[in-house]
């Protein structure tokens, strides 16, 4: 993945992948970009880990832009061409959908806890191992102590975020 805010690229890269980019589609063009340069096998993609090159944004200031700027992030998935891309995006709705699934068993039937308890802990390492070296790495490792809570309301905040876009897509 990437972000405009962060992402570098020559003036000849730009020019030779711009047909790529999806000038239908109001945003992405970023991700478009990358995911044309990687299909090229002349073209190099690099990760530059360095605390000059850190960007900042300003969070959406309230719930409702919050909702709208994931919306119009998810808007362009239909139109990814990136198999790991797509894969990605199905895994994660797939295991969002399992941990959802088995929380409504789980309040039909009690004795499921223990199968909603695995599916938790399956999902949350991967998380956990991710978010932990990230957050060593940038010194951020306060920031841990949100993990729990963040993997119990992650499920629900796809869903918000995936009703939000099919309600609102046009408007």
């Amino acid at each position: 993945m990437c972000n405009g805010a962060n992402l570098a690229f020559t003036r000849e890269a730009y020019l030779s992948h711009s047909d790529n980019l999806r000038d239908e589609i109001n945003t992405g063009d970023d991700i478009f970009l990358l995911h044309s340069l990687k299909r090229d096998p002349d073209s190099k993609i690099l990760w530059l880990e360095s605390q000059d090159a850190v960007i900042t944004t300003e969070s959406p200031f309230t719930f409702k832009s919050f909702l709208k700027q994931r919306s119009r992030w998810i808007s362009k998935g239909k139109a990814y061409s990136d198999i790991y891309t797509i894969i990605l995006g199905i895994s994660t709705f797939l295991a969002v959908m399992v941990h959802i699934g088995f929380l409504i068993a789980w309040i039909i039937r009690p004795s499921l806890i223990w199968v909603l308890l695995s599916v938790i802990v399956l999902k949350s390492i991967p998380d956990f191992l991710i978010l932990l070296n990230t957050t060593e790495r940038y010194g951020k490792n306060e920031l841990m102590r949100w993990f729990l809570p963040s993997q119990l309301i992650y499920p629900f905040y796809v869903l918000a975020v995936i009703f939000y876009s099919l309600i609102f897509r046009n408007k």
